[in-house]
């Protein structure tokens, strides 16, 4: 049976029940138990879910949070994934950074849209039509 048959999809977390050479019993979040054999390639991608990124996380809420926000990251710390980031959380959230004055700055001055598509030259080319019904 393939990941996807069994009901496991990409970031499916799993709790380890027991090992060996040749299986890996794991249990799924709604308890059902699984014995997945070690010597097939598919189930050979497994990782420690020690951190996830806010965006990995999308959809999904935890009681408590914790994020890194440097303040220096133009790209990646803007106003989207602050709000990406703290509502994840139902009770709790920690935010660390580097300098909480320059990170407020930089969420007050970057929103996080993205609008390169609509002004660079190659894509304002396109012709967009609208259908109204």
């Amino acid at each position: 049976m393939t990941p996807n048959q069994l009901g496991l999809k990409c970031n499916t977390e799993l709790t380890v029940k027991r090992l060996s050479d040749k299986w890996i019993r794991v249990e799924t979040n709604k308890g059902e138990s699984l014995k997945l054999p070690l010597g097939d390639l598919k189930h050979m991608h497994f990782d420690h879910n020690y951190a996830k990124t806010a965006y990995g996380m999308q959809g999904a809420t935890k009681t408590r949070v914790m994020a890194l926000m440097n303040s220096w990251r133009i790209n990646t710390t803007n106003a989207r994934s602050f709000m990406v980031a703290v509502t994840r959380a139902t009770q709790n959230i920690t935010i660390y950074t580097d300098s909480s004055e320059k990170l407020i700055a930089g969420l007050n001055s970057r929103t996080g849209n993205n609008t390169e598509a609509l002004t660079k030259p190659e894509f304002t080319k396109a012709r967009v039509t609208f259908g109204e019904g």
